[in-house]
């Protein structure tokens, strides 16, 4: 007798620590739940998975990525019965989905076979189970992270960016490369600004996930500054910058939250200044967007501060001995676009110096969801049954696009079918006429 299927029901949930949802077994003989589970991190665990209040279901697989974790659970003989699966986790994932099936028809003393799991990072991804015999059923799961937040009810997070951090300022002698700590307490979503100076005009290059350049400019033939840009997914890391020739160099990041992160987060804003001397100056421009917020990066080849510009609020001003090297980032919030941030004339270092101007582009409804579980966003699960003909090696694969792809996970396995009962001949009784 096949492996039948009876219902499916689903739930999601945003930064809790249980997810409850409700399913109906129906009275049919040889019962069996799956329980498929999703969450949008790989630091929290499912501690337990319960039916109707008492019912344990046991751990089928797991399978983790740096963004995401898919589990399965699995109860033979649930109560047929309206109650609820409750998924109790280890803390609060910033995102959890679950989905739970009923079955029927399954050999619940061995109900499943080994299970299969993969992860890839491409749209069109798979996972193979081991095959069944006539009457087996092939149950699959997969998820797919993205940077794509359309798909998600959110809070409305419009507002001016906010600076957080800034990391520990990295400076070496005669280097060919710079590794610029990520500053503490980075959240998924937040925007990292990172800058980088060495001693000669050689071309700065960066390999690292997730960095992108805004430009670099030369202030003579002795300094040049670079900056780079980067949205924290979870998994960033700070940027490895290099270069040809060895020089003394320095490198530094700074930390910003409620930044957009769908598409381009800062430009530069107005014109660079370089110069040597210690009027540091850049000329201000207009804002493209509500809500920017507007900061300027100093980074200059000695040790005397940088003098606050008026009408800023200065976030970092600090050197280093090895170099020497001072770096010095402030802000301003500018609440309508167009609005000018305005030029830039302070005391500062008497060496070789750059300064610019960055606008960071707030973030609007859609680009985020409410702090870390920001780079989370629409899954795409699915719960696929095939029924197996005979032994074969089954295979289920999904397509999706949409969204700047992150991870997929994925995991399937075989639900074996009951077999029935073969009655024996019984023997003729004599039937008495009384």
């Amino acid at each position: 007798m096949a492996v039948g299927y009876d219902t499916s029901t689903s739930g999601e949930g945003t930064s809790v620590s249980s997810k409850t949802v409700s399913i109906t077994v129906a009275n049919n003989r040889e019962r069996y739940l799956v329980i498929h589970i999703e969450t949008g991190d790989a630091g929290n665990t499912v501690s337990s998975v319960v039916f109707n209040s008492s019912e344990t279901a046991t751990q089928l697989y797991t399978i983790a990525t740096s963004t995401n974790t898919i589990w399965a659970y699995g109860l033979a003989n649930p109560t047929a019965t309206t109650a609820n699966v409750v998924v109790t986790f280890s803390g609060a994932p910033n995102r959890c989905s679950v989905i739970v099936s009923s079955f029927y028809n399954v050999a619940v003393a061995n109900p499943t076979g080994v299970a299969r799991t993969s992860t890839g990072t491409a749209d069109t991804f798979w996972v193979a189970c081991d095959g069944g015999t006539d009457g087996d059923m092939a149950v699959g799961f997969g998820a797919r992270e993205t940077l794509d937040f359309q798909a998600q009810a959110i809070a409305n997070v419009d507002g001016i960016p906010a600076f957080i951090a800034s990391g520990s300022l990295s400076a070496a002698a005669s280097v060919t490369s710079r590794v610029a700590a990520l500053p503490a307490g980075t959240l998924r979503g937040d925007l990292v600004i990172a800058h980088c100076a060495s001693e000669n005009n050689d071309v700065h290059s960066c390999a690292t996930a997730g960095w992108n350049k805004l430009g670099q400019t030369d202030s003579g033939a002795g300094w040049t500054v670079s900056h780079w840009w980067a949205v924290e997914t979870g998994s960033l890391s700070g940027p490895t910058i290099t270069w040809t020739n060895a020089a003394d160099a320095s490198a530094r990041t700074h930390a910003y939250r409620d930044a957009k992160a769908d598409g381009a987060s800062c430009a530069y804003l107005g014109t660079v200044g370089a110069g040597i001397g210690s009027t540091h100056t850049s000329t201000g421009g207009n804002t493209t967007s509500d809500d920017s917020l507007a900061i300027y990066v100093d980074h200059a080849n000695g040790s005397t501060a940088l003098a606050t510009p008026s009408s800023w609020t200065e976030d970092t001003d600090s050197g280093s001995p090895t170099g020497p090297v001072r770096t010095g980032v402030g802000h301003k919030g500018l609440a309508s676009g167009g609005t000018g941030s305005g030029n830039i004339s302070v005391t500062g270092t008497n060496a070789a110096w750059v300064q610019q101007q960055i606008e960071i582009f707030h973030a609007d409804n859609g680009d985020q969801t409410e702090r870390v579980n920001f780079a989370h966003s629409a899954l795409g699960e699915v719960m696929s049954v095939v029924t197996e003909p005979a032994d074969v090696y089954n295979t289920f694969g999904w397509t999706c696009s949409g969204g700047a792809l992150t991870a997929t996970t994925a995991g399937a396995f075989v639900l074996r079918a009951a077999k029935s009962l073969v009655l024996s001949p019984q023997p003729m009784q004599p039937f008495l006429m009384r």
